[in-house]
């Protein structure tokens, strides 16, 4: 989710990519943007060291290691604070701005191409990590504007590709391409969004429109209601249900009682007539958690030869988009996702369906 509500942070949903949101979270939550142990705490707890290096924005970097202001593991990124600092701890970030300089983050080509220098020459050849994640935002910027498939899109991957060719040129000069395991991933996949579902419209007809806070995310949308009211969501949910486009709704397996949510794992229906549970995907949040999350219709229309549409909620009135695509939803095209795992520890020559 690119966009949240949590009433101490903002009045407002706001945006997960500027990393100073995540900091407000963690200023009302005991110091913890995440509420789990980190993939960085588990392994500096077993003496593993552990650089997280991106290429995306400032938030979305901050969230692979939340809690390297607090002294764990490493995390770089170019353009923290507007650019006055790319890295914590305070020595690394002395020495990559030295070095390395700066570089606006999230713009595509050179910020990747900024970022993999740092991992290559700097990350690799001097701070020897255990354990490294390196985030290539790559074709993820390019394919939300023009497409799965695009020219562009297709020109931006094979930068991917020439990067982890150096990558993997680096480790062989190193004497660790024996020794590295390499997992190649992402976080969703992508659809074409051709014309938008009348959220606004649906939530006006309900006459409690000034009730309920909405934090869209596209493909999905998270709807908070005022103080929890069964009867606000269950009017809300009726009215989704009549409207064009609505794919999947969820909300509690029970009713809130009180202005509390209370979650009941292991509970497929939610408590509206209609809808499934927020348990069931996991998303039941006591104290962060929407207390409804409608996703939109897709299909298999191809675009650039490639197969995914999705409709999503928009604030404005646009009509046939041409080239937009994203993410968010519930459908196969954005769920299934790429695994590549190689290295001396993985089975060789294999797919696994």
């Amino acid at each position: 989710s690119n966009t949240m509500y949590v009433a101490g942070v903002a009045p407002k949903p706001f945006d997960t990519a500027d990393y100073t949101n995540l900091v407000k979270l963690a200023g009302i939550s005991g110091g913890r943007t995440l509420a789990v142990t980190t993939l960085p705490e588990v392994l500096q707890s077993a003496g593993l060291s552990f650089v997280a290096i991106s290429s995306g924005s400032d938030g979305s970097a901050f969230l692979l290691n939340s809690m390297a202001r607090s002294g764990v593991g490493m995390l770089i990124n170019s353009d923290f604070e507007g650019g006055h600092r790319v890295a914590w701890p305070d020595k690394a970030d002395q020495e990559i701005r030295q070095r390395f300089g700066t570089q606006k983050a999230d713009v595509g080509p050179p910020s990747l191409l900024w970022t993999e220098r740092v991992a290559r020459d700097y990350v690799l050849s001097e701070v020897h990590p255990r354990v490294m994640i390196d985030w290539y935002t790559e074709p993820d910027t390019t394919q939300h504007r023009t497409g799965v498939g695009s020219p562009e899109s297709l020109a931006v991957i094979k930068v991917d590709d020439e990067q982890i060719g150096l990558l993997l040129a680096k480790l062989n000069e190193l004497g660790l391409a024996d020794k590295t395991d390499i997992i190649v991933t992402a976080d969703h996949g992508f659809a074409m969004e051709p014309d938008p579902v009348d959220l606004n419209g649906a939530l006006q007809a309900t006459g409690k429109a000034d009730d309920i806070i909405v934090a869209s995310n596209g493909a999905s949308v998270f709807l908070y209601a005022k103080n929890h009211d069964p009867a606000i969501i269950s009017a809300v949910v009726t009215q989704l249900q009549k409207t064009d486009g609505v794919d999947l709704i969820f909300t509690t397996a029970r009713q809130p009682e009180g202005g509390k949510v209370q979650c009941s794992p292991g509970k497929e229906a939610g408590f509206a007539p209609g809808t499934f549970s927020l348990e069931l995907i996991s998303e039941c949040r006591a104290e962060r958690g929407a207390d409804i999350i409608v996703t939109f219709q897709w299909n298999s229309e191809q675009t650039f030869g490639f197969p995914g549409s999705q409709k999503i909620a928009t604030a404005d009135k646009r009509q046939g988009v041409p080239g937009r695509a994203g993410h968010g939803g519930l459908n196969p095209w954005m769920v299934h996702i790429p695994l590549i795992l190689w290295g001396p520890d993985f089975r060789k020559h294999t797919v696994i369906e």
